[in-house]
């Protein structure tokens, strides 16, 4: 384990390398790095987390986002960032899964999975050809083209 912090209480960052399922952290200013082999066993290292899983930061391709997204949107994820995007969501973005503001107009049991991207046209563009060309995409998969 390798841990990295500023001067003060600013950041830290923890490489742990001996076990890659995710447990709680200390949250805030403070990140926990997991490398992993297979992609496909990452909602499998962050189930244990359940109801407290939030939003995770990926460096993952592109084109193997969309199926990562499925799968962690149903282990709990609602949030998750490409690195380098911002992670504090607006008006327009769902927060914890769900739109506040539909919470002030009516009750809402639909949560949502956010994806932010640092050109979400030009990543969701490629990701949905990739899919499409793989012949992978599920019959009640939506398409909708984002405009920013």
């Amino acid at each position: 384990m390798l841990v990295r912090k500023s001067p003060g209480t600013d950041w830290t960052v923890v490489l742990d390398e001996e076990d890659p399922v995710l447990g709680p952290t200390c949250q805030e200013r403070t990140i926990v790095v997991k490398p992993v082999a297979d992609l496909g066993e990452v909602p499998r290292y962050v189930r244990p987390l359940g109801a407290n899983l939030r939003t995770a930061g990926l460096a993952v391709p592109t084109e193997r986002l969309l199926p990562l997204a499925d799968e962690l949107g149903a282990v709990g994820a609602t949030n998750l960032n490409m690195l380098g995007t911002k992670y504090i969501v607006g008006l327009d973005e769902p927060h914890d899964g769900i739109f506040d503001t539909l919470v002030l107009t009516r009750s809402d049991a639909l949560r949502w999975t956010h994806i932010a991207f640092r050109d979400t046209n030009q990543a969701l563009t490629a990701a949905l050809r990739e899919n499409r060309a793989a012949n992978t995409m599920r019959d009640d998969t939506a398409i909708m083209e984002v405009i920013s």
